[in-house]
């Protein structure tokens, strides 16, 4: 088996790696508290194999970098996700400024996020019996092996996440079409089928978090429970526009926000379980029983009957949720600029393009900016890596700020106000034609300038 060891400092969590496996190979030893008795390297070696034992769920430092990656990676695609979902909701219910394209657009964009962390979830259950990475499965199980390791609760309630997120997506593909024919079809049906499959999925999740048994259950216990508040909310919704679209259109609005809302807590509840080295989440509640240690290596023993000291740092579960909200109000901003160039005050799309280009830029740097935090979990002491983390959170939280005052502008008609006016300016001033503006407004209102 190859050595991977260098692999693992380079992306930055060999330091976690080894803490953790410290800390379960002393908790073997019975220096902090549970089994004793003559530890050969044999007896050790067979104790690791066992269903609780570190080894049978990380047989190396690679698998360990995968299950550490997908966990944190499911947490943040579905708090964005959920984020864009309670945005197209609360322009729906507003009648926000922009028409039908701020309403279906950020549906769409959390869909995409929804269906990338439920395909995460999916592969690391059918990764569950890979030893190396090198062996990883991308699409097709052995289920007969995974049912040496995971439950059938876990496996049904998995695959009906990512089927729902399928048909979700559909859904969202077709709504971009003004009155698509057969849009009961291709819309509402794939929505509520999505819906049931999610509630599927939740009910999974509350059944394997059912115990609860002092502190060590009670996040994952309150996450289960409000990823199916949040399924049950989107099922309701999606009832209306198979019955009665326009008379129960505030119901179905409602009832999405509320489901990305509940679906915004459970994703924040994820991360502070990642936090707490609970790889498996929700739904493979096994592979957060192995152990329990802090961030300063401190073995703790992890049955249900348990107490374990684990730290769930709420501020950078916070700073995270800022990245993912300033990540969700680029990409609206985007849907503005291509508002803004129909208005007629890009010309010839230059500034549409530089402008989209600009968006772009800032989500790559905020996605930049996630992944390192995946892998420096604290403040660094030595400078002047130190400053720039410090200098970083506070260019994101500006950044997030200057984009939400820009996006809330729009949606709200403030915008819209001064560019009325702006444009009655130059029509006073004969720098916007009406004839050429109805024909083409790019050319009406630049005519007199000179470039």
């Amino acid at each position: 088996m190859p050595d991977l060891t260098e692999h693992l400092k380079a992306n930055g969590i060999y330091e976690e790696y080894v803490a953790y496996r410290k800390g379960y190979l002393e908790w073997r030893r019975g220096r902090p508290e549970g089994a004793r008795g003559e530890l050969t390297a044999e007896a050790l070696e067979q104790q690791g194999l066992t269903e609780n034992g570190f080894e049978y769920w990380y047989p190396t430092a690679s698998i360990f970098q995968l299950r550490f990656t997908i966990a944190y990676w499911i947490s943040v695609l579905f708090l964005l996700g959920s984020i864009f979902f309670c945005v197209n909701a609360s322009n729906r219910m507003l009648h926000a400024y922009g028409g039908r394209v701020v309403m279906v657009w950020p549906n769409l964009f959390g869909s995409c996020c929804y269906i990338a962390g439920c395909y995460l979830m999916y592969l690391q259950l059918i990764n569950l019996p890979t030893r190396r990475v090198d062996a990883l499965r991308i699409l097709c199980p052995d289920w007969s092996r995974i049912g040496e390791r995971a439950t059938s609760t876990a496996s049904v309630g998995t695959c009906s996440f990512l089927v729902g997120a399928c048909l979700f997506q559909i859904s969202c593909v077709a709504d971009l079409w003004e009155a698509p024919k057969f849009a009961s079809l291709i819309i509402s049906v794939p929505n509520f089928i999505g819906s049931i499959l999610f509630v599927v999925g939740g009910v999974c999740e509350v059944l394997i978090n059912r115990t609860r048994s002092g502190t060590y259950d009670d996040t994952a216990w309150f996450a289960s429970w409000f990823t199916l508040l949040g399924s049950v909310a989107f099922t309701v919704a999606a009832v209306p526009p198979m019955v009665a679209p326009s008379e129960l259109a505030f119901l179905t609005d409602m009832g999405y926000f509320l489901g990305g809302f509940f679906f915004a807590i459970n994703a924040v509840l994820l991360l502070l379980l990642w936090e707490a080295d609970d790889f498996g989440l929700t739904m493979l509640k096994q592979l957060n029983r192995v152990t329990e240690v802090s961030r300063h290596g401190t073995a703790k023993l992890a049955p249900s009957s348990s107490v374990p000291d684990s730290k769930m740092s709420i501020r950078d579960v916070t700073f995270i949720t800022v990245y993912c909200w300033f990540i969700s109000m680029a990409c609206l901003d985007c849907i503005i600029k291509e508002e803004w160039y129909k208005e007629g005050f890009y010309r010839q799309g230059l500034l549409l393009f530089t402008g989209l280009g600009m968006q772009i830029f800032i989500v790559i740097v905020v996605f930049i900016v996630l992944l390192i935090h995946s892998v420096v979990l604290q403040v660094p002491k030595a400078e002047p890596f130190r400053s720039a983390t410090y200098i970083t959170r506070a260019m994101m939280i500006f950044g997030a700020f200057c984009q939400s005052v820009d996006v809330i502008a729009f949606f709200s008609g403030y915008a819209t106000m001064d560019s009325e006016f702006l444009k009655s300016i130059l029509r006073r001033h004969g720098l916007m034609v009406p004839s050429e503006q109805s024909n083409d407004p790019l050319s009406g209102l630049f005519r007199s300038f000179h470039f």
